[in-house]
């Protein structure tokens, strides 16, 4: 869910969210786990080719990108914040763009390099929540990330479509060039603040 703490010392206002629980059955948590649900289906909706599986397959990953606002807000009106969802919601946004950008490079739509860029920089803040879990720290989607996340969903969403809808190449690409300036961005934010949990001085 997108209800997710920073808790860095020294503690900031508006940084420090109390998770309430670590049940899974909860309906934030469960929309959540419907994001990662969906992955497999899109994976064979754009490996099938049958006629209108990219258009299903750019619908189910629309759709998923767009629970994760969805869980963020249940959480918070249903106060289901939980150390659960916390670690499972950034986890189920990063594997549904990670899984989508396989068959694209395999198809050529996305060029190795750039998804391998998208791949470095998820792993790394990964690697880095998974250090500041270990020393008692959450650590929240800033803006800038929250911006990747919304170029790197629009970026996949037309690269799927361009192939059924070849007018859509410019915009793919130009989506590409976007997505990946707030991926380096992020990125350099997240190991600058928190650079302490990487032993950098």
């Amino acid at each position: 869910m997108t209800t997710r703490g920073t808790a860095a010392p020294p503690r900031t206002s508006g940084e420090v969210a109390e998770p309430l629980g670590s049940g899974w059955r909860g309906a934030a948590n469960l929309i959540t786990l419907s994001r990662l649900g969906l992955i497999p289906v899109i994976l064979f909706c754009l490996e099938a080719g049958f006629a209108g599986s990219h258009q299903i397959a750019a619908g189910l990953f629309a759709l998923g990108a767009a629970t994760d606002s969805l869980d963020g807000m249940v959480a918070r009106r249903r106060r289901e914040v939980s150390s659960l969802g916390i670690f499972l919601d950034p986890l189920a946004d990063k594997l549904l763009v990670i899984a989508a950008l396989f068959p694209l490079v395999s198809e050529g739509a996305l060029p190795a390099w750039a998804g391998f860029v998208i791949v470095a920089r998820e792993v790394a803040v990964v690697i880095l929540r998974t250090r500041g879990t270990r020393s008692g720290i959450s650590i929240s989607a800033n803006r800038v990330a929250k911006l990747k996340t919304l170029s790197q969903d629009a970026m996949v969403v037309a690269l799927i479509l361009q192939r059924p809808y070849p007018v859509l190449g410019p915009l793919g690409g130009g989506l590409v060039a976007v997505a990946l300036i707030f991926t380096l961005w992020s990125g350099g934010v997240y190991l600058w603040r928190f650079r302490s949990l990487l032993g950098w001085r």
